[in-house]
Parts: structure tokens; sequence; C-alpha cells
């Protein structure tokens, strides 16, 4: 099994063979990066993320941004078919810090990223949220402890949408979750802040203050794309971001809990 650092609580793996160590490993650094010499079929990506638990089905989403008859893979991308309509979310703009899918209902814990066409086109950059807690002093932690904070998409396309795969698509519910969030593998704490989609808290919060605080190159990691990576990424660990870019660019995420543990 070749395994290489490649950046602040990041790794590279070459190879599929070593389940356990794979998961193992995932837990302890939050993001780690298959390489591959080729393009992966879905059904094989849907199989990584079954190493850790059940695959989210969300069969709300439009069938057009869909990359599989099952609504288990969605395409993150810019692409239009002929008549303009949008083949996939989120288009070409950039996307400041989330957990993904911190708006919606269910626990959506871990996250597949794949570059299927043009992911150089744009980074995506990390921040390890156990390290970003062991930024917290004492009294932010007593202020953070029973902290809930709201989350829920804005309604305009401008602020975080940026396309029409959204609209006519209605996100009301407010879902919360704890700004202090104990892994539920690891038992660590980790900070759990996703400013795009956080709308409102139980406390006086700055939110992007809050995040200020606590980001540091220590705890940062971006990711420089190359052909038909496959990142996996800890959704309560992590957190990200990434650029906004010109070009044609098809990412296939998947979504996943973490069942077996």
């Amino acid at each position: 099994m070749k395994i290489n650092k490649i950046g602040n609580n990041a790794l590279e793996i070459i190879d599929y063979d070593y389940e356990k160590d794979i998961r193992d490993y995932f837990y302890d650094y939050g993001v780690v990066c298959i390489r591959n010499n080729e393009d992966v079929p879905l059904d094989k990506l849907i199989k990584v993320a079954e190493m850790f638990g059940n695959v989210h089905r969300d069969p709300t989403v439009p069938s057009n941004v869909m990359a599989d008859d099952d609504y288990k893979v969605q395409r993150v991308s810019n692409k239009v078919d002929n008549n303009g309509t949008p083949m996939g979310a989120l288009g070409d703009l950039e996307i400041p810090w989330h957990c993904d899918f911190s708006h919606n209902k269910g626990e959506y814990h871990g996250s597949i990223l794949y570059n299927h066409q043009g992911g150089d086109l744009a980074e995506t950059t990390y921040v390890n949220q156990q390290l970003a807690y062991e930024r917290l002093s004492k009294e932010q932690i007593e202020h953070l402890t029973d902290a809930v904070g709201e989350h829920r998409l804005k309604q305009t396309k401008k602020e975080v949408d940026h396309n029409s795969y959204y609209e006519g698509r209605v996100y009301s519910e407010t879902i919360k979750r704890p700004i202090l969030f104990r892994h539920p593998v690891t038992d660590k704490m980790c900070l759990y802040t996703s400013p795009a989609t956080f709308h409102g808290c139980n406390k006086d919060i700055n939110i992007w203050q809050l995040c200020e605080d606590t980001i540091t190159e220590s705890n940062l990691y971006t990711h420089k794309w190359q052909p038909f990576d496959c990142l996996l990424q800890d959704n309560i660990q992590t957190m990200h971001k990434r650029t906004g870019f010109a070009g044609e660019r098809v990412m296939y995420r998947i979504q996943f809990d973490y069942d077996r543990h």
C-alpha cells in the first residue's frame, strides 16, 4: 500500500484493496486522496463510499444533474445541455467555507468528490476542524458549549446557489447542529461552523470571526486536482471551500454516513 503525505492533514493512497487501512487513515486525517490513472466507474466509487456506511439518496434532486439512475451520484458542474439546462450543481463561482449538506436533514458524515473532468480548473481548500477546536480559548469553549447553529440555504442565487439548478427548490426548513460537535467515530471534539449555510444561533456568535480566530496555515490543506482523483472528505472533522473558475468542470459527489461504525 503506497501512502504519501501530500499536505497538512491529508494523505495520498494508491490502492483500493486495503479497506480497513483506508478507513483508519481517513478518520485520522479527515482528507484522503486515492489517486487513479484512469477514469473510475460510478459503481466502484459507490463501493468506496459503502466502506463507511449508508450512501445517501436524494430523489428530490432533478434527474438531469444525477450521474446515476439510483440518485446516489450527483454532478457538481457548470455544464449545461443543448437547451441551456444545468447538468450539475453549484456553477463556476467561488463557494465559501461550508460542510456538505449542513442544511439537510440527516447525518451527511462524509463525502466522495471525484474529478471526472476539469477538476484542476479550481482548487479545493480544507480546514481541519478538530485542530480548529484546539485553538479555542477556555472562555470560548465555555461560551460555545451549548451553542446550536441554524443552517439553511440562502434563497438568492448570488449568495450561495450560483446557478439556476436551485431555482424552484425550496429550502425553508432550518437544520440545527451544535457548534461544538463530538465526532461519532473518533469521539474527538470538532468545531462545526459551515458559514455558507449558517443562518443564526441561540447565542451571540460572529461566525466569520470565529473562523478567522481558528483557521491558520497549520490546519489548512489545499488540494490541487489531478486527473481522476478520488477525494474522501470528513464533513465533521473538516470543512472546505472552492475557488471560482472558467471552463468546463465535472465532479461527481457521493454522500455517506458512518453507519459501519
